[in-house]
């Protein structure tokens, strides 16, 4: 009975799989603010009405270490803007502007440096965003005419995008300033944000659909459709943090080992001789 109730027990530390989310969206349809649930594909209209407030449709969004929203906006046509997010109503406050650009993603580093995939060089590159004008600063590049979406691993070690023409997934290396091409992804990819380690995207092509992706082959693990249907066109996507820190997986295992053991050794003592 014990060896079965510790086997049990330990199940959910032993399994591997992808991580649950809700997300902050961008959404063109509804020009405003969405929160996307993963596991049901729900999507709830937060507000905002960022045709009166922005030039150019939202690109990318991501939360800092303090949970603050940023957004980014810009495109081939528009002027480049920054500004933050309340995440209760969609609002958005405008803080600067660049000269024209195209931004597409958004992601922070663990020293909370914006970063961006920026499109205004001959191949796409990754660029730092200034938090006060927009103004990008070249970190490193894709090496390809054209991508969709920028998100980084937590570790700040990684970045990712897709390529438009191939839907390649592709992973720069931050360290060695190279660029792996990893494989082929699913196709219509339109934003990509990491919950944890679990590398996200939205579609756009047919059913609106949230998915996740395994970074080391670019092979679509899970999907589920968004319950708004088709044309949902989410254009930044960002996980919203958790409320309060987990308590480290190896950390909780120990602990419920201890506990094991504790009821194993009272269970000892009390057996019949």
């Amino acid at each position: 009975m014990t060896k079965k109730l510790l086997g049990l027990a330990l199940l959910p530390f032993l399994a591997s799989g992808v991580q649950a989310a809700t997300f902050t969206a961008f959404s063109s349809l509804e020009d405003g603010i969405v929160s996307i649930d993963s596991d049901t594909g729900t999507v709830t209209s937060i507000g905002g009405d960022y045709t009166a407030t922005l030039t150019t449709a939202l690109s990318g969004m991501a939360y800092d270490s303090n949970g603050v929203l940023w957004g980014i906006a810009g495109s081939p046509f528009a002027n480049v803007s920054i500004g933050t997010i309340d995440p209760a109503t969609g609002d958005y406050t405008l803080i600067g502007t660049d000269n024209i650009g195209s931004l597409s993603g958004a992601a922070f580093g663990p020293d909370d440096t914006l970063y961006s995939r920026d499109g205004r060089s001959p191949h796409d590159v990754i660029a730092s965003i200034s938090k006060t004008d927009a103004v990008p600063t070249f970190v490193g590049s894709f090496g390809v005419a054209a991508t969709v979406g920028f998100a980084m691993t937590l570790d700040g070690l990684f970045g990712y995008s897709v390529n438009v023409f191939t839907d390649e997934l592709l992973r720069y290396d931050f360290t060695l300033d190279t660029t792996t091409t990893i494989g082929v992804t699913s196709a219509g990819i339109s934003a990509l944000a990491f919950a944890g380690s679990t590398l996200y995207a939205t579609t756009d092509t047919g059913t609106d659909s949230l998915i996740s992706i395994d970074t080391g082959t670019g092979a679509e693990l899970s999907r589920v459709a968004l319950s708004s249907g088709i044309f949902t066109n989410i254009r930044a996507l960002a996980a919203v943090p958790a409320s309060a820190p987990a308590i480290p997986v190896p950390a909780a295992g120990l602990l419920l080992l201890s506990a094991l053991g504790g009821l194993c050794i009272r269970r000892g003592r009390q057996a019949p001789k």
